[in-house]
């Protein structure tokens, strides 16, 4: 009997968590969509101070069905998996997916880390940077904005989650 209890009180937890997750990203979607509306732009660029690949890819591919749910046409291009490098026509691809899409999210390696990650946050209109609570680091977060200001972008904004 006890055991029931205890699995019904972490079963009700993690659906808390994850109410409060899907309210969250809800709420992320209607910012970027009104970022995008506001900025005549519709490529949004997801990246990082610190190396979290697959947590990072999974956020984007939320997004891009929270968006898609939300009646608008999206295209999540995930630029490590896809093979498209800096080289590799990134522009014939974007100019390609702008005109049948409402929004691209493009998942940007983390800029400290990889040098093509200030390139493709160049080519985007929109610039978010994802960042895990307690694991991103003030410096890893300074030196990204260091780096991204030496090539004048500015960032519109910062994302923080906790796993």
């Amino acid at each position: 009997m006890l055991e029931m209890k205890i699995r019904d009180r972490i079963k009700n937890k993690f659906m808390e968590r994850n109410d409060k997750f899907q309210e969250s990203i809800g709420y992320i979607a209607n910012y970027l969509i009104r970022l995008c509306e506001n900025s005549d732009g519709n490529v949004i660029g997801i990246s990082s101070s610190r190396e979290c690949k697959e947590e990072k890819l999974d956020i984007c591919r939320i997004l891009n069905k929270e968006i898609n749910k939300k009646g608008l046409n999206s295209k999540l291009i995930d630029s490590e998996r896809e093979g498209i490098g800096i080289s590799k026509n990134l522009e014939e691809v974007l100019t390609k997916e702008r005109t049948k899409n409402d929004l691209i999210i493009v998942n940007i390696p983390s800029i400290p880390d990889y040098a093509d990650g200030v390139e493709y946050a160049q080519k985007c209109d929109i610039l978010l940077l994802l960042e895990r609570y307690m694991y991103s680091t003030y410096k890893d977060y300074e030196e990204t904005l260091i780096r991204l200001k030496s090539y004048g972008i500015k960032p519109d904004g910062v994302i923080t989650y906790e796993m």
